[in-house]
């Protein structure tokens, strides 16, 4: 066997996920209908995911008691070199955690928002 590749891929795995923000962390969604979760859109199956409308992540249901999972990004990348740490939460997982993005100021309720692909 070649254990350099395997060690080189392994290696180069770890360098993309350090470099990545995403997050993952426990939430409580109520138990669905059909043996799984009540999602912010409706029911989810046990191991479907669901867009979280409010971050650039997704919900993903373990079980029928509503016990979820919550997969987002805090910001984009590192290596994407943006020019700040917003995320565009109207885009798709995992879409989002890879976009550049110039912030709106909701205050001000301007539509400035743009994305720059890498």
């Amino acid at each position: 066997m070649n254990y350099t590749r395997t060690l080189i891929r392994i290696l180069i795995g770890l360098l993309v996920a350090s470099q990545a923000d995403a997050l993952v962390h426990y939430f409580k969604l109520e138990a669905g209908a059909q043996e799984g979760c009540k999602g912010p859109g409706g029911d989810l199956k046990i191991d479907e995911t669901a867009k979280d409308p409010n971050v650039c992540g997704v919900f993903a249901c373990q079980n029928d008691k509503g016990d979820a999972l919550i997969h987002y990004c805090q910001k984009p990348v590192g290596f994407a070199a943006c020019d700040g740490n917003g995320v565009k939460t109207t885009a798709d997982w995992p879409d989002c955690c890879w976009l550049c993005v110039r912030e709106v100021n909701c205050a001000k309720n301007e539509q400035e928002a743009t994305t720059e692909p890498i």
